[in-house]
């Protein structure tokens, strides 16, 4: 399959997974890139500020009331805190330039939703085609349970 017919998918941190993976890629020099990415409530970035601080992580009911960083970053330990700040583990902090068009969705009262809309300030700062859709009273990874009847139709 040619890259140029690759849409690569990644939700929660599955979309951390997708953003580093293209970066990996991009930096590797001649290795070819997807054609586009569709992220879905990403993980952009692991620094305390933007995973304990969110107003809204009180209203999301996938992971409110859950201690996100604690849970995420904790299991890891001191190693991993020590390096918050590098581009493969808080991608929002990479250089993004070359990446392919990215669709970002999230919801309106996203747990993560302050570093997802600053992931996309800087996708826009790199000159990367995004569009954002915010989903009206929607939580972390809504798009996932249309089906289920956690989301209305």
């Amino acid at each position: 399959i040619s890259p140029s017919n690759i849409v690569l998918f990644g939700d929660s941190a599955g979309g951390h997974l997708a953003i580093t993976l293209v970066l990996a890629l991009r930096d590797a020099g001649k290795l070819p890139r997807p054609k586009a990415m569709v992220l879905v409530s990403p993980w952009t970035d692991l620094r305390e500020h933007f995973l304990e601080n969110d107003p809204r992580l009180q209203y999301d009911v996938l992971v409110g009331g859950v201690p996100v960083r604690e849970w995420l970053v904790g299991a890891a330990g001191a190693a991993l805190e020590a390096r918050v700040t590098e581009p493969l583990l808080s991608p929002a902090l990479a250089n993004l330039t070359g990446l392919p068009p990215m669709l970002i969705m999230s919801g309106e009262l996203e747990a993560m939703g302050s570093q997802i809309e600053e992931f996309v300030r800087v996708v826009k700062e790199h000159a990367v085609a995004v569009q954002h859709h915010v989903g009206p009273e929607m939580f972390h990874n809504y798009v996932m349970f249309k089906n289920t009847g956690a989301v209305p139709q």
